[in-house]
């Protein structure tokens, strides 16, 4: 799932981003590792009705099961613009599969390069944290590429 995440933003984030506004470029591939540039208008954490100019370096380790995802302040795209990250602080982040096939674990870790002096931020990771259902990626995954049905309780 991650994996295809990291390839196919729009189908399994299209609750946070911008419809349209994927761009990957500059892919490197060396064995069983890809690194590539990926920009996206997302949702902000803080309010989701704004959006924010997202741009990562993302790097897949297919051996390991992991992918990173590195915040970057701004990057050129191919045809020579450049692109700025923003309004949103820039953040890091780690998804990885662990476990075993009977009993998976997906892993999400997140660095916020930012203060969070109001502590908004946290406050929405609580809410986020607290809640008892899989995030709406989980869920796409299971219900489109699995062909499971969740039933919300």
């Amino acid at each position: 799932m991650e994996y295809n995440k990291a390839h196919n933003p729009g189908k399994y984030l299209r609750h946070i981003l911008r419809p349209g506004s994927v761009r990957v470029f500059n892919v490197r591939k060396d064995g069983p590792r890809e690194i590539f540039v990926r920009v996206s208008d997302q949702a902000t954490w803080v309010d989701p009705s704004k959006y924010s100019t997202i741009i990562e370096q993302v790097f897949i380790d297919n051996e390991s099961q992991r992918e990173f995802f590195i915040g970057i302040p701004e990057v050129e795209d191919p045809e020579g613009k450049r692109i700025v990250t923003g309004p949103q602080v820039l953040f890091h982040v780690e998804h990885s599969a662990t476990g075993t096939e009977d009993e998976p674990l997906n892993v999400w870790r997140i660095v916020h390069l930012d203060k969070d002096e109001d502590g908004k931020i946290k406050e929405v990771f609580a809410k986020m944290g607290a809640s008892l259902y899989l995030r709406e990626f989980n869920e796409v995954y299971i219900r489109e590429d699995l062909g499971k049905k969740l039933n919300r309780v």
